[in-house]
Parts: C-alpha cells; structure tokens; sequence
C-alpha cells in the first residue's frame, strides 16, 4: 500500500505516504479536535524554526488543520537510548517513549512536539 493513516494518537491522526506525514486533527471529540488544532499550530511554528531537535515542517495550513512534515524512520524500543534528552527537551514538551522520536538526515529528532508548547 502506498499510504496508511496512524491514529494511535489522542488528539490527531496521520496520514503516511511513501515520502510524507499529514497531521490532521482528530474527529473523536470536540476536545481532542481543539487540541489538534493546537498542537499543529505549535509543530508549524517551532517547525519551521530551525530547531535541530525537532522533525522540520515542510507545509501547514494556518489554524492548525494540517502540518505535513517528512516521513521519517520512527525509533524501535531498542533505539531508545539513542535519543539525546538533554537536547530533546530544551524547551519542548516531547513524550520520552519510542514513536516521539524518528531518524532525519542522520540525527534523531523529535517527530511528536506539539503538545504543551
């Protein structure tokens, strides 16, 4: 298949495409809704910011309806360790789990950032 959609997440769901990953805000419930909302307008702004630490966006649509970011190898359980806490959190609020963290052009970077930020 050349796309599959993730929606293991509470507040958005994924769609992932050979070379993408389309956040859209979750339908579940008006909350969860809001809350996608909000954390696609903090992975737009810090993702185009330059931060080293986090997944880059590529393109979002204002408010929050979607962020498209680079489709990226997510960390196994046994990666974990690989993942720099220290550079991880300066000033993100990222979950310290596997599925938060993937591999971009060589570097682990945060691929879930949205969230309290």
């Amino acid at each position: 298949m050349a796309w599959s959609i993730n929606t293991s997440g509470r507040n958005r769901f994924v769609l992932l495409t050979r070379r993408y990953a389309l956040k859209i805000p979750s339908l579940r419930c008006w909350q969860d809704f809001l809350y996608g909302l909000l954390n696609n307008c903090t992975e737009a702004r810090v993702g185009t910011s330059g931060h080293a630490g986090v997944c880059p966006v590529l393109w979002s649509i204002p408010g929050g309806w979607l962020v498209v970011m680079p489709r990226l190898q997510i960390l196994k359980d046994e990666d974990l360790h690989m993942v720099d806490v220290a550079q991880a959190s300066t000033g993100l609020c990222v979950e310290l789990k596997p599925d938060s963290f993937g591999l971009y052009q060589g570097r682990v970077v945060a691929v879930d950032y949205g969230w309290g930020n």
